[in-house]
């Protein structure tokens, strides 16, 4: 009897903790560039940009000279408790997404197929279309020639 105790008890911890682990996990993500370059691939990008104010554009990265930026993955986080429907990402000011909607309290991820392509001296710029509240950006990609 005492082993049988011993085994539900195991099995109940056990499943106590995965439980605890998916629930702190669950806006944990890892994450990195998921296109193959197009040509030579020279550095590995990660642009964040924490706390996006309503009906804001932030320009987060200008494409050094003689290179190109390709954002293969994007995250956008929304921890308010209503939807943010109107997010976008901009290239030189005009918009280079459609616009991207977050369900409350959530966080959105995509990986781009080609990537999307930014030339020399382009912008790179987030925003936050909505008046929820404040919008958590992530774009990840790389540098080439």
């Amino acid at each position: 009897m005492a082993r049988r105790v011993k085994c539900s008890v195991a099995v109940v911890f056990g499943v106590v903790i995965v439980v605890a682990v998916g629930i702190l996990a669950r806006d944990i993500y890892a994450q990195v560039a998921t296109v193959k370059a197009k040509g030579k691939a020279l550095q590995t990008v990660e642009i964040v940009e924490s706390d996006v104010a309503n009906l804001t554009e932030v320009t987060v990265f200008t494409v050094p000279e003689s290179r190109r930026l390709i954002i293969t993955d994007i995250l956008v986080g929304n921890e308010n408790p209503g939807a943010a429907l109107f997010n976008r990402i901009f290239r030189n000011g005009s918009d280079t997404t459609i616009f991207i909607a977050v369900p409350p309290e959530s966080t959105f991820s995509h990986s781009f197929a080609t990537g999307i392509e930014f030339l020399s001296g382009d912008t790179v710029s987030v925003r936050n279309g909505d008046n929820v509240g404040t919008i958590d950006f992530a774009l990840y990609g790389y540098l080439t020639k």
